[in-house]
């Protein structure tokens, strides 16, 4: 395995901010995005049993603990990406921490399932794979080149029940809106749990950034639950750690939208969120277990509650399209995503 891009250091005011929410537990966070990361991959359940398809592999790996699909790889990363196998569909290159979401998100055939910022596909193909293919996946996102993205990994996994949109996620409210049975937002963010792996990714970030994402994030999250229909789910996550762009998006959404209750969503090697005030979402430290961080919130609609939106919402998502075409053209997607 090889070992760290040659990376900046960590931004200063970064740094600050973990060790005043973590204390002690920081310099164990903050070591481990300067060491090493082992690329991860995820099994095609659309190709075969995991188990047969695990077979297959040229690597000694390590199973993902919350994902019985996922396995932390032996190898550089480069060396996965390019074998026969990755270009057979067989597995799909992923960072462990992101396929805790579509397992919290767990579509069932049958279900109407929308993944409003989709590209490149990681979290929209797992929810095909656990669904067997037989959900139908209505997978978007802002741009069409991100689109055209999405499209060819779903050939190449062998997706066949899929939509590909693009577009701002207001746009999906008027034919989607309160009919989805699940709905993921997996968000724009100032991407610290890439800092391990992105040069990138340490230069862009800043107080601001943070907080601009967190505005941003508000208004996507509230146009995502103008299409969960009653009784269905809404996950919300991030590849960040400030709870300004996890918890507190949460709470926001709870505390004006009266229908939408939180569920426990905290699954075997992942940590409860409540020590950041929301008990029940979900955290991946990359300090404490595989993968590079995430959080991952599951939100129910009331089942009682009436199928139409809210014309706010729609309202304010519009004006977030625009901003998130603007700021967010994409340095938090990767291919690992």
């Amino acid at each position: 395995m090889k070992g760290p891009p040659n990376l900046e250091p960590l931004p200063p005011a970064f740094v600050a901010r973990m060790r005043d929410l973590l204390g002690a537990e920081a310099t164990a966070l903050l070591a481990a995005l300067d060491e090493p990361r082992a690329p991860g991959l995820r099994l095609n359940r659309l190709r075969g049993s995991v188990t047969d398809l695990a077979a297959y592999l040229p690597w000694r790996t390590e199973a993902v603990p919350w994902c019985p699909s996922g396995r932390v790889v032996s190898a550089a990363s480069a060396e996965v990406a390019d074998h026969a196998l990755n270009d057979a569909g067989v597995y799909y290159q992923q960072d462990p921490a992101a396929m805790v979401v579509a397992e919290v998100l767990s579509p069932s055939r049958g279900e109407l399932v929308v993944d409003v910022a989709a590209a490149p596909g990681g979290k929209a193909t797992h929810a095909s794979g656990l669904a067997g293919d037989r959900a139908l996946v209505v997978a978007n996102d802002l741009g069409e080149g991100r689109a055209r993205s999405l499209l060819g990994n779903f050939e190449r996994l062998g997706v066949t029940n899929a939509v590909v949109t693009h577009g701002p996620v207001y746009r999906l409210t008027g034919p989607l809106g309160g009919r989805a049975d699940a709905v993921l937002l997996d968000a724009p963010c100032s991407g610290e749990g890439m800092f391990r792996r992105s040069v990138a990714a340490r230069a862009a970030w800043s107080e601001a950034a943070v907080e601009r994402h967190s505005l941003l994030q508000r208004r996507l999250i509230a146009a995502s639950a103008d299409l969960v229909a009653p009784g269905g789910r809404l996950v919300y996550s991030t590849c960040t750690f400030d709870p300004r762009e996890n918890e507190e998006v949460v709470a926001w959404l709870l505390a004006r939208r009266e229908d939408f209750a939180l569920e426990p969503a905290v699954l075997p090697g992942t940590s409860d969120a409540g020590r950041f005030g929301l008990p029940g979402a979900a955290r991946v430290w990359p300090h404490q277990g595989v993968g590079d961080g995430h959080f991952v919130a599951l939100l129910r609609r009331d089942a009682g509650a009436q199928r139409s939106t809210a014309s706010r919402a729609i309202q304010t998502g519009r004006r977030g399209g625009s901003r998130h075409g603007r700021d967010e053209r994409h340095r938090r997607h990767t291919a690992t995503e």
